[in-house]
């Protein structure tokens, strides 16, 4: 295939990527690594309910966000719920996702690292923080865009809707 009819098929297929990870759309299946350097895949996770969420070491808001996150993860795992937390960070510099998290004393939820932005970029992030309530079918229910205290009881029954 020429570079140019690639070019051109790349192009044709962006409408498709720019309707992924709407809310009833499936949510684009991408692989990550996460902080001990184990390859995990959302595809895979099929089966649970996915709190898929993204955040960065600069951001005020996360900070609070992510011990409310690692607060659901417990409840879902203590209840013996099929739901899982998944948090990206898009930091270049792992030493500062690394630093932030223990100064938020957050050491639960899986953290995947996507220091170049690409999974980022396939979600076309809103705000920082970021989450999206992905199905056991893999459809995206809910998309948040921000946090405020009390935001994770909203998405808890939102996870509640979908957890078996």
């Amino acid at each position: 295939m020429t570079r140019l009819a690639a070019a051109a098929l790349a192009l044709l297929l962006l409408p498709a990527v720019a309707l992924a990870n709407k809310v009833g759309e499936r949510a684009s299946d991408f692989t990550l690594r996460d902080l001990a350097g184990k390859p995990v895949r959302l595809s895979e996770l099929r089966g649970q309910v996915v709190l898929l969420d993204f955040w960065a070491s600069w951001c005020a808001p996360c900070k609070k966000e992510l011990p409310a996150l690692e607060a659901l993860q417990k409840k879902y795992r203590d209840a013996g719920k099929k739901v899982v937390v998944i948090t990206v960070n898009i930091d270049k510099d792992r030493a500062n996702a690394e630093k932030f998290l223990s100064s938020a004393k957050v050491k639960e939820v899986r953290v995947l690292l996507d220091k170049e932005g690409a999974v980022a970029g396939q979600y076309e992030l809103p705000t920082m923080p970021t989450s999206f309530v992905i199905d056991a079918k893999g459809i995206v229910r809910y998309v948040h865009a921000g946090y405020r205290p009390g935001d994770e009881k909203k998405v808890a029954a939102q996870i509640d809707a979908f957890a078996k």
